[in-house]
C-alpha cells in the first residue's frame, strides 16, 4: 500500500525549497520515493535532502524555479504490514474468463466468479461493453443488429457480442 503526497514549491534565490509533509508522515510511511519535476522552464531539479522530521529539500540549478513534487511512502502501520496487497494473482481454472469483481451497483453480479462463464458468440446473446450487463436477445437481421436492448443502458449491444453459459 502506497500513500502519495504531492504539491508545488518555488525555490528561493539560492535554488532551494523546503517540502513540508504532514506531522504523521514518518510514523505512517517507510521506503520513500521522490519525484521532483520542473514546471515552466528548463532547469534541473534534485532532492537535496531526503525526508527527515517530516521535511525534505528540493534544489534547482537556477533560482526561483517552480517545482512540482511527489513523495510516496509504503504504509508501515501494524495492519498494513501483514496485509500487503498482492499485485497479481493467478485465477483458478473455474475463475478464468470471469471478472473477480463485477461492476458494482447492479442488482446481480454479471460475469462474476460466482456467476457465469463468458465465451465467444455462437448463440443469441449479447454483451454490451458500455453497461457491463448481459442481455439475452435474438438476432433480427445483419443490418439492424440485435433486437433486445441492454436492461441497464437501453442500448442495443452490437459491437462486442458474447454468449453466457450457465
Amino acid at each position: 500500500m502506497l500513500n502519495v503526497y504531492n504539491g508545488v514549491v518555488t525555490t528561493d534565490d539560492t535554488g532551494e525549497a523546503t517540502v513540508t509533509l504532514p506531522d504523521y508522515f514518518e510514523v505512517l510511511n517507510g521506503e520513500y520515493r521522490y519525484q521532483p519535476t520542473v514546471v515552466g522552464e528548463f532547469a534541473q531539479a534534485i532532492v537535496a535532502r531526503e525526508v527527515h522530521q517530516n521535511r525534505s529539500t528540493v534544489a534547482t540549478d537556477k533560482p526561483r524555479i517552480t517545482v512540482s513534487w511527489q513523495v510516496t511512502g509504503t504504509r508501515q502501520n501494524p495492519w498494513a504490514v501483514p496485509n500487503r496487497i498482492q499485485v497479481e494473482t493467478d485465477k483458478t481454472d473455474d475463475e478464468r474468463g470471469l471478472y473477480l469483481h463485477p461492476r458494482p451497483g447492479t442488482s446481480r453480479t454479471p460475469l462474476g466468479c460466482a456467476s457465469r462463464r463468458l465465451t465467444a458468440l455462437d448463440g443469441p446473446t449479447s454483451w454490451t461493453a458500455t453497461s457491463r450487463e448481459c442481455a439475452p436477445c435474438s438476432p433480427r437481421s445483419r443490418t439492424s443488429g440485435w433486437s433486445r436492448p441492454c436492461r441497464l443502458s437501453g442500448k442495443v449491444g452490437t459491437s462486442t457480442r458474447m454468449r453466457c453459459e450457465p
